[in-house]
């Protein structure tokens, strides 16, 4: 069956005029704006237009798209939404682009994918099994936001009302990120981690895309990582030892927790760094060695890294569960969707209690 025989391929629009509101609108890197009107309220897949042609979202509440996404009106009486996005997962739309310099897919490209679909049953059990996980990532990834919400709030309630009296230096060692050789990156995993820029943070920590057989300067575990190229100021750590490229900046301090929330309360003045117009933003390391900071003495940060670590061990210790969990999703789902798990024989009860 093909793509084009359970579901329409309709294209996304501007929202520029749309009003502020609480509808999402889904750009190729995913939610862009909250708008006040839906472009379509039922389940769909959005599939990218132009750009990463595999990063695929699922919306099942209102939305709007942009004219580089792709959504698609289903035709549920034929298959489950949900099981539609996963077996679009597994393909290697890539490898469809009809573009040159940007890569690109068309609808009369897409309408061709060949599509599997197993008995109707079946499908709703291989979502139930997928969306366990799911549910279980979102759960941790949602904990997560509250925690650092919490620790936020501590450090204001703390620090809040200091003027500054230091700069970044007084308190943490700063690296300047610096470009491996072109010719020694690859996607295989040989030698050392490698974040060029801001392309590869993710919530709290980067995402592995590259690695170098000739790494540069580097950042340790837990080290704040700092784009300085803009947008100048946006921030991760460092999830393991890593090389960092010449987009970022590592901070390394004695106290760690208060080092990444103290940088998280300096977005105002990093902003400042980013350019308007056609002033491309960015900050050197004497600049960033040299911004003033409100630097409270060592009893102040060694009772707030007495609060705060806990709390951001406990983030670290949900991601690693949650990467363990997408890992394990991307282990079952090209499996589950060629029908090499018998998923009526999965105890889906037995699968919460082991994921709770």
């Amino acid at each position: 069956m093909k793509l084009g025989d359970i579901c329409k391929i309709k294209y996304g629009k501007d929202h520029k005029k749309l009003n502020d509101g609480s509808i999402p609108v889904y750009g190729s890197g995913g939610v862009m704006r909250h708008v006040d009107k839906a472009l379509w309220d039922k389940p769909s897949v959005l599939i990218p237009r132009k750009g990463t042609l595999g990063n695929l979202f699922f919306a099942d509440e209102p939305f709007w798209t942009v004219d580089t996404l792709f959504w698609t009106d289903i035709d549920v009486a034929q298959v489950v939404p949900k099981y539609l996005f996963y077996q679009l997962k597994t393909k290697d739309l890539a490898s469809l682009n009809v573009g040159t310099a940007v890569p690109s897919l068309t609808a009369e490209v897409l309408n061709e994918v060949q599509i599997d679909l197993p008995p109707f049953e079946e499908q709703e059990q291989v979502v139930e099994v997928l969306n366990t996980l799911d549910a279980k990532i979102a759960t941790s990834t949602k904990l997560n936001g509250y925690l650092e919400e919490l620790a936020d709030g501590m450090f204001r309630r703390h620090f809040g009302e200091l003027t500054d009296n230091a700069t970044l230096a007084d308190f943490a060692n700063v690296t300047m990120g610096q470009s491996p050789a072109g010719s020694s990156y690859n996607e295989a995993g040989i030698g050392t981690i490698f974040y060029q820029g801001r392309a590869e943070f993710g919530w709290r920590y980067p995402t592995q895309r590259l690695s170098t057989t000739e790494p540069k300067r580097m950042a340790k575990a837990g080290d704040v990582l700092m784009s300085v190229r803009a947008p100048v100021g946006d921030l991760n750590l460092a999830y393991e030892d890593c090389c960092i490229g010449r987009g970022l900046a590592a901070i390394h301090c004695d106290y760690p927790s208060y080092g990444l929330y103290l940088m998280r309360s300096l977005h105002k003045k990093l902003d400042a760094y980013n350019g308007e117009g056609t002033v491309f933003g960015s900050i050197n390391g004497k600049a960033l060695n040299g911004l003033p900071i409100a630097l409270p003495n060592n009893a102040a940060i060694r009772a707030f890294e007495k609060e705060a670590a806990p709390i951001d061990t406990q983030i670290r210790n949900n991601e690693v569960e949650s990467r363990a969990l997408v890992a394990l999703r991307g282990t079952l789902l090209p499996r589950l969707m060629a029908g090499e798990i018998d998923v009526s024989k999965v105890n889906l009860t037995q699968l919460n209690s082991h994921l709770a």
